[in-house]
């Protein structure tokens, strides 16, 4: 138990009571669900490179069309 608001002595005495804060160590659970699954569950998926550098591109395109759109209107004015 890491805090109670009602009285340090719960605390000390680490008396589990209604609306306490309570630390609980996840390595444990990590590591069966890593062997029982075999997924790790505490990384982030990482989205593939071609993919995110076709998106970049096709918003770098937009803006270049879009600029050479002005330029052309203002080259005619």
């Amino acid at each position: 138990m890491v805090y109670n608001a009602s009285n340090n002595e719960l605390v000390r005495t680490q008396t589990l009571v209604k609306s306490a804060i309570v630390q609980v160590d996840a390595a444990p659970f990590k590591q069966w669900y890593l062997t029982h699954y075999g997924v790790d569950i505490c990384r982030k998926k990482k989205a593939p490179a071609a993919k995110k550098e076709s998106a970049e591109g096709k918003e770098l395109e937009f803006y270049v069309k879009k600029l050479q759109r002005k330029k052309g209107k203002g080259a005619a004015a």
